[in-house]
């Protein structure tokens, strides 16, 4: 799949300057995957309502570390099909509003991904 290459949400152009830059293969299957844990599930109610990842098990005072990585891996697995398997999840609570994820992403040979993703994703606010 081939996809426009963003920067945290932004269009990213060519470095002349005359077109949107664009990913694919293992670049593309990332940062889709990298999408799906920025958004917040249910922060699109009226577009999308079960896209994103839910963060009450990430973020806040009573965070639960192993419901996190289930709601992760449920969420990567249900809105991303080429992902097969997630794993060496790390989660860092950088805050109680902001969490650093790092995990790897695996998906079926016939999905035209040749090598695991490696994702580090910010969850909330800085």
């Amino acid at each position: 799949m081939v996809d426009f290459e963003n920067n945290n949400g932004d269009m990213t152009l060519k470095d002349d300057g005359t077109d949107f830059s664009m990913v694919d293969g293992e670049d593309e299957f990332a940062q889709s995957c990298g999408e799906v844990l920025g958004i917040g599930l249910g922060s699109m109610p009226d577009l999308a309502p079960d896209c994103g990842t839910s963060r009450i098990n990430l973020l806040g005072k009573n965070v639960d570390d192993s419901a996190a990585l289930e709601d992760i891996t449920t969420s990567l697995q249900d809105q991303e099909p080429r992902v097969d398997y997630v794993e060496n999840m790390v989660i860092n609570h950088d805050s109680d509003r902001h969490s650093t994820i790092s995990l790897t992403i695996g998906s079926s040979p016939d999905s035209g991904i040749d090598n695991d993703a490696q994702i580090s994703s910010g969850i909330g606010d800085e």
